[in-house]
């Protein structure tokens, strides 16, 4: 979870510098190479910002994994990333699962929350009458 945490950052941080070194690039007074390195710049922020998109879809796909949640393979949940040409989850695919993953936690608790309820009545009547 951190390492994911940690990769994150760092592209983010990648991104934020070239974004620096573009604003630098076009204030610059000779102008003969600006447009080049521009359309250069703009290519790897948006090769970092597909990256970061594929990080969360790969985090998001683990999750559901994790929880049995299946993901359909239907447009409206996958997106081609044009700077990367790899698959990403739309914003519906990421709500499919994170409601997933909440539907399942509540079914656990639903299931599961009367016996633990006994339990913990159980154990504090014992405690009384150990005193």
């Amino acid at each position: 979870m951190f390492e994911h945490w940690k990769e994150r950052r760092q592209v983010k941080r990648q991104i934020e510098e070239m974004e620096q070194r573009l604003r630098g690039r076009v204030e610059l007074k000779d102008a003969s190479m600006i447009g080049y390195a521009v359309a250069t710049d703009r290519h790897q922020i948006d090769m970092l910002r597909g990256c970061l998109k594929r990080m969360e879809t790969e985090r998001l796909i683990e999750r559901a994994i994790k929880h049995e949640i299946v993901v359909p393979q239907f447009d409206e949940y996958w997106e081609t990333d044009e700077s990367t040409k790899k698959d990403c989850l739309t914003r519906a695919g990421e709500k499919l699962i994170l409601n997933g993953i909440r539907d399942k936690r509540s079914e656990f608790l639903k299931r599961w929350g009367p016996i633990i309820a006994i339990l913990i009545s159980l154990v504090a009547l014992i405690k009384s009458f150990w005193r």
